[in-house]
């Protein structure tokens, strides 16, 4: 049987010069894989026009890129709420800095059609299809068009219903009801049955959520998911809230619905100790074989450090992800859990 090991990882962004030391201990793991993913949350461009919207401003050196390369990463998502900070043009040198590292992109790009191109990932006789799309960004700025480079986006609106007793309860907040475009959903459609025509393993990266630390997978977040699966996704990879979400298996696929991050140096984030490495084990036969966790722990708020199975601090990372007993996960060598559904 032949197959395919695929790592994933959450937000990326490096500030200190010197990037390598803080990954360096973490790349024993991201660097086990044939293909290795992860979010590039901050631009790697110094060149644009800062965004008009709150931390427009960050992004990170192109210089990065060798680290995100040293660490084994083959493949990163792009359509996020900072990919666009520096405008079309920061988003194009950061498109020209992972080219030329050699490294797969999805999600930005010069049109609507690049954006919603999948990146083809060949590895060991199989190739991965990676799709990248926002539901988090600056409306009406970081949309790609036709004539116009952006982001694959799919707009989520928002209602505040009052409910029953509100005049009698004085306080009592809202029904929060959340509206997917169907037409963005009828465009992912045709982009995941595309990728399908074209890859064994097909990967849609989503960034989605509310927060900086909010753990619970808000009602879009699944719908969304579903929706990817049903339309032919093997594997999804939530970003955006910064912690660990929970893994759930759905019709034999994988959904992570946050992937928390890999290592991100937004000051002030007070972002949780507990992240991971989540790998797929994917066949030519459209089949989930494996999923494994290997837990993270930040020493400070940047490094992570691989955390062995025996170290009780992994126990904190596997109840994040450990989707209220709905599955479970077993040691499955000196780094790694084995996932599987409970039932």
């Amino acid at each position: 049987m032949t197959s395919v090991r695929i790592g994933m990882v959450g937000d990326i962004y490096f500030k200190d010069d010197d990037s390598w030391s803080i990954v360096e201990p973490a790349s024993r793991v991201t660097t086990s894989f044939e293909i290795m993913l992860g979010n590039l949350e901050i631009p790697l461009c110094n060149t644009g026009t800062a965004a008009p919207k709150a931390n427009g401003r960050l992004r990170q050196d192109p210089k990065h890129v060798d680290t995100i390369s040293r660490a084994g990463f083959t493949g990163v998502t792009l359509a996020n709420n900072h990919a666009m900070n520096f405008g079309a043009e920061g988003l194009s040198q950061m498109i020209r800095v992972l080219d030329s590292a050699g490294i797969a992109h999805a999600g930005g790009g010069d049109s609507i059609i690049e954006a919603h191109r999948a990146a083809l990932i060949p590895s060991n006789q199989m190739t991965v299809a990676l799709l990248s799309y926002t539901s988090v960004y600056a409306r009406n700025i970081f949309e790609s068009r036709e004539d116009r480079p952006g982001l694959a986006t799919v707009r989520v609106d928002t209602l505040y219903e009052i409910q029953s007793r509100h005049f009698e309860v004085p306080g009592m907040p809202p029904l929060i009801r959340t509206i997917v475009a169907d037409e963005d959903l009828q465009r992912v459609r045709v982009d995941i049955d595309e990728a399908r025509s074209l890859a064994d393993v097909v990967v849609v990266g989503w960034h989605w959520g509310y927060g900086i630390g909010n753990t619970a997978v808000l009602p879009y977040q699944v719908e969304l998911a579903h929706f990817a699966v049903d339309s032919g996704a093997d594997v999804v990879m939530g970003h955006h809230p910064h912690v660990l979400q929970p893994i759930e298996f759905y019709k034999g696929k994988v959904i992570c619905y946050s992937l928390g991050n890999f290592s991100h140096a937004l000051e002030g984030g007070n972002f949780p100790r507990e992240t991971a490495v989540i790998e797929i084990e994917a066949s030519m036969e459209q089949t989930i074989e494996a999923v494994r966790v290997y837990p993270l722990w930040f020493e400070d708020e940047i490094r992570p450090l691989p955390l062995g199975v025996g170290d009780a601090r992994a126990v904190a990372v596997l109840e994040r992800l450990g989707n209220g007993g709905n599955v479970l996960m077993t040691p499955d060598g000196d780094l790694s859990f084995r996932v599987v559904p409970a039932s």
